[in-house]
């Protein structure tokens, strides 16, 4: 890790209009974030966690405060210019894994770099050279619906790291999965943001995964309470 900053978050409030009722979800949140560092972000569930995440990766829009990425401005970027942001810099890994059932382990991993604009015959290339990468090189031509919980979670790591992003975002990557075969996926998924030299901001209601990240923030009720 090192000091240089690679994401600013300030005053980010993001409020819900529910039957007439106003729900604050977040409430002023501050947050810094180092290139190549990772940040546990804990807290119970409704806590705002994920709410935050997905404002963070440009999947929400705040209701006010800022979210600054490599001394830009994301929410000032036109909707294409954020997909851009999205598809270039950030990886997601969802607690669901958000695979494409029709598709196999290899044309799932294929999928950031033909959106990418590489050609069929190297994206399948460096997608097979991924799922070497998480021990998948035998699974390549199984269906999401023939891996285990485990084994899909590792397709959506390889697909998350495809493109090298500067930031990954993980939401409750091993809430689906029993306590061995999550913390082996952890160790993957910090094995390959090691290798690529990227941020991690990790959610989790479960503080034993983050207990060994750069720093662990607690949030509660919209807001940090402790860091």
């Amino acid at each position: 890790m090192n000091n240089q900053v690679l994401l600013t978050v300030s005053g980010l409030w993001k409020t819900f209009e529910k039957g007439g009722v106003r729900i604050d979800v977040l409430k002023g949140i501050d947050l810094t974030v180092s290139k190549g560092e990772r940040v546990g972000i804990v807290g119970v569930s409704g806590a705002g966690k994920t709410t935050l995440l997905q404002i963070i990766g440009g999947l929400d829009r705040p209701t006010r405060g800022k979210v600054i990425f490599q001394g830009k401005d994301v929410f000032s970027l036109k909707e294409d210019e954020l997909a851009d942001f999205r598809r270039d810099h950030v990886g997601f890994v969802y607690q669901s894994y958000n695979l494409l059932p029709e598709f196999n382990a290899l044309e799932n991993v294929m999928i950031p770099f033909i959106i990418n604009g590489v050609s069929r015959e190297e994206a399948a290339e460096r997608a097979k050279e991924l799922l070497r990468l998480v021990g998948l090189e035998e699974r390549t031509l199984h269906r999401t619906g023939e891996l285990s919980g485990g084994e899909q979670q590792r397709v959506a790591i390889a697909r998350a790291v495809a493109l090298r992003p500067s930031l990954i975002l993980a939401d409750e990557p091993t809430g689906n999965l029993d306590r061995e075969t999550g913390k082996k996926v952890l160790t993957l998924l910090l094995d390959l943001v090691k290798r690529d030299g990227c941020s991690l901001i990790l959610v989790t209601h479960d503080e034993r995964i983050v207990k060994d990240f750069d720093r662990v923030v607690r949030i509660d009720d919209g807001r940090i309470v402790e860091e």
